[in-house]
C-alpha cells in the first residue's frame, strides 16, 4: 500500500501499522481484507428496511472495523449515523446514511486501487 494514497483516503497509516504493533505486512493485509467485508452491505440492506436496531448493529460494527483499521475519514462519518441509530432517530439516520454510503464507496474504490 501506498502510505500517501492512503493519507488522502483518511486512513492514519502509521497509527494503523502501530495498532498492528508496527507489523507493516500485517496491516496492510487486514487493511485490504475490508474489501471482503459485507457489514456495509448489512448496514445498506438494514436502512432500506428502516430496520433500525440491525442497522445500529452494523453501523457499530463498521465504527469497530474502521477504528481498528485507522479508517479515520470514513469513521468520522460513520460515528454520527451510529448515535443516530443508538438513539432510535431513523429520520436522521435516513439523512446521515448517504454521506457514509459516499464516503465507504470511495474508500473502497481507493484500497481497490492499491491491490
Amino acid at each position: 500500500m501506498n502510505k500517501e494514497e492512503c493519507i488522502k483516503l483518511g486512513i492514519d497509516y502509521d497509527q494503523g501499522v502501530g495498532r498492528f504493533m508496527g507489523n507493516t505486512a500485517l496491516y496492510e493485509k487486514y487493511a485490504l481484507k475490508f474489501l471482503d467485508d459485507k457489514t456495509f452491505d448489512e448496514l445498506r440492506t438494514a436502512m432500506k428496511a428502516s430496520d433500525t436496531q440491525q442497522a445500529f448493529y452494523a453501523a457499530h460494527t463498521l465504527k469497530g472495523v474502521a477504528g481498528n483499521r485507522s479508517f479515520n475519514l470514513f469513521l468520522d462519518k460513520v460515528i454520527p449515523l451510529v448515535e443516530a441509530l443508538r438513539g432510535g432517530d431513523q429520520a436522521k439516520a435516513d439523512e446521515l446514511y448517504p454521506i457514509v454510503a459516499a464516503e465507504y464507496e470511495r474508500l473502497i474504490a481507493g484500497l481497490e486501487a492499491q491491490k
